[in-house]
């Protein structure tokens, strides 16, 4: 199934920021009309190296849609670090926003970061 593929993928990339930097900006991967895995890159000019996250995501948002309506992409995802508060307790966790031809949909992962992995746990209720 290319939703559980494209998580797979999105949750390794993950897990490589998170071993590295303990962190990650947004980011995007996508299967293409070949239904290969394919990363999707995005580039803002910042003189700090440090670019606004929404502003990275408003710009992959844009290419991912024009990829879509083109028919090069699937589905393609969006990869969010955020922040579940659930009972007041406060968990790390990561939004995948997922893009196809007429749907847009959302998967939350609470996730942990341990010294040489990370546990990831999917999210069932809506937030």
């Amino acid at each position: 199934m290319n939703i559980e593929r494209l998580i797979d993928v999105i949750k390794q990339q993950a897990e490589m920021f998170m071993l590295e930097i303990g962190a990650f900006y947004p980011f995007a991967t996508a299967i293409n009309s070949n239904n290969e895995i394919v990363p999707i890159g995005a580039y803002i000019e910042d003189k700090n190296d440090t670019p606004a996250s929404q502003d990275i995501i408003n710009l992959l948002e844009k290419g991912i849609f024009h990829e879509i309506n083109n028919g090069y992409y699937r589905i393609a995802a969006i990869v969010v670090d955020i922040t579940i508060t659930k009972k007041t307790v406060n968990y790390d966790a990561m939004q995948i926003r997922f893009y196809e031809k007429n749907n847009a949909y959302k998967k939350h992962f609470i996730y942990v970061i341990n010294s040489n992995n990370v546990m990831f746990t999917e999210v069932q209720e809506s937030l």
